[in-house]
C-alpha cells in the first residue's frame, strides 16, 4: 500500500529555524515561489486478511489485530430489501429489526440483559442487497457474544407483540416522512428509475400493514442460510481460533438452498421524465436529476465516480460553485454515483428558491452537458485524484474498516485485488475515460427529473424541459384542475348543519396528547347573522381556538380568526372576505403583518374545507374541487375531496359506517372518515406526514 509523505508545514519549518538551521539563498527563493513538490508515495503492504469456509458452508473473512482486546463479528446474509415479496415491501427490514427481539429460548428482555451484561452490542440492519448482523464484544466475552449472535440468527421467534410494536412505529415513521421534501423526491426518483425492479419496491404504510408473522418466517427460512452468508471478523483473534468458535456457535445452522432476488428490467426511457410533486405553499423546490447506471462489478465505476466528484462531489464541485457561489440560488448542489450489486444510479441534486426552480434546473443540465462534451482540465481532475489517493489510507486504518472494505468488494462480486490497487486505478483515470463513462451511462436527455415544490409556482417553468407529470405527497396522480386556482360556482346547501358540540381526542400512536371541541352555533359578525364553526384544542398548557363565520343560508364566508396562547406568548390571526378580496392580519412575538389579496369567485376560508365534506352529497368515487383562502396568508389554493370508499370503523364514540375521504391541496393531504348520512360528521382524521390521529369521543345527544 502507498501512503503519501506529507511536506513540512509551517510548524515544522519554524522548528527548523529555531533549531539553528539557516534557510538562506535558494531555499528562500523556493519558499517565496510556493511549497515544494510532494515527495513520491511510499509503498507499504496491504493489511493482511485471510479467508476460510466454515463447516456449515458459510464464507469467513478474518482480519487479525491484537492491539486492542476487542472483536467485531459481522454476519452478512446475501439478501436484503431487494428480496422482499412484491406486495410485502418492508419484510427484510422487519426481519432484521426483530432478530434480537426474541428467540426460541430467550425473550427480547433476556437478550438485551445478556448483551448488556457482557458489555456488547448486537444489532441488525437490512440494506438493498444484504443484511448485516453485527456483534461487538471484548475478547474475554467472545464465546457468550457468539452464542447470542448464533441464537438470534438461527432461532428468531418473531413474537407477535414485537411485530405489532415495530409495525406501529414504522407506519408512523413512514407517515412522518411524507412531510419531508427530500423523502418525497427520493421516493419518486427510485420508483421512476427502477419501475418493477426490486430497487424500486419501497415500503409504504399499506405494505407494512399487510406483513404477517408467516411472511417473516418464510423470508428467514428462504434466505438466512449459511451457504448464503459471509462472516467477517476483525480484531483480537487468530484465524484458527475464531473459525473453531464460529463452527461451535453456528453448529445448529443447517445448510440449504436460498433463492436470490429477481432483478427485473428497468423502464426504457427515450426522453426526459419530469415528475413534479405538488407541495402547496412551499417556498423552495427540491430537484433531483439522475438515471440508472451499470451493475456493481462494471469497470466504468471508477471514471464515473471521479466524474461525479468533479461535477458535484463537494463544495469545490462545479455545481456548488455555479449554483451557490456564482448565482446564489442554493445552499448546496451535489452529485453522487451510487453503486449497488445490480444496477446503481447517477444523481445530481439541489434545493433552490421556488422562483428560480427552472433556471437552476437549466444550469444543472448545462453543467452536465459540459462535463460530457468538454475535456476536464488537468487541475480539476488532479485535485479529485489527489484527495482520493491521499484519503484512502484512512478507509483502511482500523481492522474493522479493512474488514468492511473487503466485505463490500466481495458482496458486489468484485476482486479484492481492486481494493489493493485502488490508488493506482484512481491515478490511471484520464479525462477521456470520464467523458466516455458519462456519455455511456448518463444521458440527461433520458434522465428522470423530480421536483418537489408548489406546482402553482413552478409547473409552467418546468414545461420547457418536457412533459410534466404531477403527483401529490402520497404519489397520487394530479391534473391541472387539481392545482390551478379557478372560479367556482358550486351552490352549497348548509341547511343540514345544526348547532351542537362534538368532542375529539388527539393521539400520537396510543398516547392521547390533546382534547378538542368542535362547535357549531349562531353568531353576529360584521352586523350580519352568521353561523360559526369553532375548533378548540388544549394540549399541555397550549390552547388553540380557530373560528370561521359564514352565511347559514348560502355558505358564503364572512371571516375567520385564530388564537394561539401558551406560556411563551400569544399568536393571533384574522381574515375577512369581501367581494373579490381577502384581507387579514397576523400578529405574534411583537410583530404584525397585514395582507390584502385578490381571490377567485367562490373562494371559501379557513376551516370551511371540512364543512364542505359535512354538507355535500357524497358518493363513492365522487370528487369535489373548490378554492380555499388561507387564514394566515390569504393565498388561495385548490382543494380536492375524493371519496375513496365505504367501511366501518370504531372510535371512542362508537362504531360507525363511514366514507373514507381524501382531502388534498393544503400543506399536506388528509384522510377523513365521515358518517355516511348527511351531515357527514367527522369521525376520524389522519394527517399525512404526521403521527397524529384525531378521533370522535362524544357527539351531541349521546
Amino acid at each position: 500500500m502507498i501512503v503519501p509523505r506529507r511536506t513540512p508545514g509551517r510548524a515544522r519549518l519554524a522548528a527548523l529555524v529555531l533549531g539553528g538551521i539557516a534557510l538562506a539563498g535558494p531555499a528562500i527563493a523556493v519558499a517565496q515561489d510556493g511549497p515544494p513538490e510532494p515527495l513520491p508515495l511510499d509503498d507499504i503492504p496491504f493489511p493482511a486478511f485471510e479467508e476460510r469456509l466454515l463447516s456449515n458452508g458459510a464464507d469467513l473473512i478474518v482480519v487479525p489485530h491484537d492491539e486492542q482486546p476487542f472483536v467485531t463479528v459481522n454476519l452478512v446474509v446475501r439478501a436484503g430489501n431487494a428480496a422482499d415479496p412484491r406486495n410485502r415491501a418492508g419484510v427484510a427490514a422487519m426481519v432484521a429489526s426483530l432478530l434480537n427481539k426474541g428467540t426460541d429460548s430467550r425473550t427480547a428482555l433476556e437478550i438485551a440483559d445478556a448483551t448488556d451484561h457482557i458489555g456488547a452490542t448486537l444489532s441488525a440492519v437490512a440494506g438493498d442487497d444484504w443484511t448485516s448482523v453485527v456483534l461487538g464484544v471484548v475478547t474475554s466475552q467472545l464465546d457468550i457474544g457468539l452464542e447470542l449472535l448464533g441464537d438470534i440468527v438461527v432461532n428468531p421467534s418473531f413474537p407477535v407483540e414485537e411485530i405489532d410494536q415495530y409495525r406501529q412505529q414504522t407506519v408512523t415513521g413512514l407517515q412522518v416522512q411524507l412531510g419531508s421534501p427530500g423523502f418525497l423526491a427520493s421516493r419518486e426518483f427510485q420508483q421512476a428509475v427502477y419501475g418493477r425492479h426490486p430497487y424500486g419496491l419501497l415500503p409504504t404504510p399499506e405494505s407494512i400493514e399487510r406483513i404477517r408473522r408467516s411472511d417473516l418466517i418464510a423470508y428467514h427460512l428462504r434466505h438466512y442460510k449459511p451457504t448464503n452468508a459471509l462472516v467477517v471478523v476483525a480484531g483480537d483473534v487468530t484465524v484458527d481460533d475464531i473459525e473453531a468458535r464460529l463452527n461451535a456457535a453456528l453448529a445448529d445452522w443447517e445448510p440449504g438452498p436460498s433463492r436470490p432476488p429477481t432483478y427485473f428490467d428497468i423502464p426504457a426511457r427515450e426522453e426526459k421524465e419530469i415528475i413534479l410533486v405538488h407541495r402547496p405553499e412551499s417556498v423552495q423546490s427540491t430537484i433531483l436529476v439522475g438515471q440508472s447506471a451499470m451493475k456493481g462489478d462494471h469497470e466504468d465505476w471508477m471514471p464515473l465516480n471521479l466524474g461525479s466528484r468533479v461535477l458535484g462531489g463537494s463544495s469545490t464541485g462545479r455545481l456548488f460553485q455555479v449554483l451557490r457561489e456564482e448565482r446564489g440560488w442554493t445552499y448546496g448542489s451535489y452529485t453522487s454515483a451510487v453503486r449497488k450489486r445490480d444496477l446503481g444510479y447517477f444523481l445530481a441534486n439541489a434545493e433552490v428558491r421556488s422562483e428560480v426552480t427552472d433556471s437552476a434546473l437549466a444550469e444543472l443540465l448545462n453543467q452536465v452537458d459540459l462535463i460530457r462534451s468538454e475535456p476536464i482540465p488537468d487541475n480539476e481532475l488532479s485535485d479529485v485524484q489527489d484527495y482520493l489517493i491521499g484519503s484512502f489510507p484512512r478507509t483502511i486504518e482500523t481492522p474493522q474498516a479493512i474488514a468492511s472494505q473487503v466485505m463490500t468488494y466481495r458482496l458486489r462480486g468484485r476482486s479484492t485485488e481492486e481494493l489493493v490497487s485502488y490508488r493506482d486505478r484512481v491515478a490511471a483515470v484520464a479525462p477521456d475515460d470520464i467523458r466516455g463513462a458519462l456519455v455511456e451511462h448518463f444521458d440527461p436527455e433520458r434522465a428522470v427529473v423530480v421536483v418537489v415544490g408548489d406546482a402553482t409556482q413552478v409547473r409552467t417553468g418546468l414545461t420547457r424541459f418536457g412533459r410534466v407529470r404531477m403527483v401529490d405527497a402520497e404519489g397520487n396522480r394530479l391534473t391541472i384542475d387539481d392545482v390551478e386556482v379557478r372560479d367556482s360556482d358550486i351552490a352549497y346547501d348548509p341547511s343540514v348543519l345544526e348547532p351542537g358540540i362534538w368532542r375529539y381526542r388527539w393521539r400520537v400512536r396510543d398516547r392521547q396528547v390533546a382534547d378538542m371541541e368542535r362547535m357549531l352555533g349562531f353568531a353576529t359578525r360584521n352586523d350580519e347573522r352568521a353561523m360559526s364553526f369553532t375548533a378548540t384544542t388544549r394540549e399541555q398548557g397550549v390552547t388553540r381556538i380557530q373560528e370561521v363565520f359564514f352565511s347559514p343560508r348560502t355558505f358564503r364566508p364572512i371571516a375567520a380568526t385564530l388564537q394561539l396562547a401558551s406560556s411563551v406568548g400569544r399568536f393571533t390571526a384574522e381574515a375577512e372576505i369581501d367581494g373579490e378580496r381577502v384581507t387579514g392580519r397576523v400578529a405574534g412575538g411583537g410583530e404584525e403583518e397585514d395582507f390584502d389579496r385578490e381571490v377567485v369567485r367562490g373562494a371559501l376560508l379557513g376551516d370551511m374545507a371540512e364543512l364542505v365534506v359535512w354538507i355535500s352529497e357524497l358518493e363513492e368515487g365522487g370528487e369535489i374541487r373548490f378554492p380555499l383562502a388561507s387564514l394566515l396568508t390569504g393565498r388561495v389554493r385548490t382543494m380536492t375531496i375524493r371519496v375513496r370508499g365505504r367501511e366501518e370503523i370504531t372510535v371512542p364514540a362508537g362504531t360507525f359506517e363511514v366514507f373514507e375521504i381524501s382531502l388534498s391541496g393544503g400543506r399536506g393531504s388528509e384522510r377523513l372518515y365521515v358518517t355516511v348520512d348527511r351531515p357527514h360528521v367527522l369521525i376520524r382524521r389522519e394527517i399525512t406526514g404526521s403521527p397524529v390521529t384525531i378521533e370522535l369521543v362524544e357527539i351531541p345527544g349521546r
